[in-house]
């Protein structure tokens, strides 16, 4: 058990600094083991979040059959070399 508590101690990320020398806190390895960890968690929960992929796929009827489709070109603040109808 004491060994356990040594090591813990020894995880200690941020020790207290005193004038002539820094002790690490038991405390201090408990909170870095536990923000490691939920790094880790949040490191890996994001990965497999990024890496999964989701198909939807949706069917719907026209029902605008018939309509005719307006669209508006205004041409006058366009360069003429970037404009082209392709």
């Amino acid at each position: 058990m004491e060994g356990l508590i040594q090591k813990l101690k020894n995880l200690d990320a941020y020790p207290k600094i005193n004038e002539d020398f820094f002790s690490r806190t038991l405390s201090g390895g408990l909170v870095t083991l536990f923000s490691s960890l939920v790094m880790l968690f949040l490191l890996f929960s994001e990965f497999r979040l990024y890496l999964h992929t989701v198909t939807e796929t949706k069917l719907f009827v026209d029902t605008s059959r018939g309509e005719t489709l307006q669209i508006n070109v205004i041409k006058n603040h366009l360069f003429a070399p970037f404009c082209s109808l392709v």
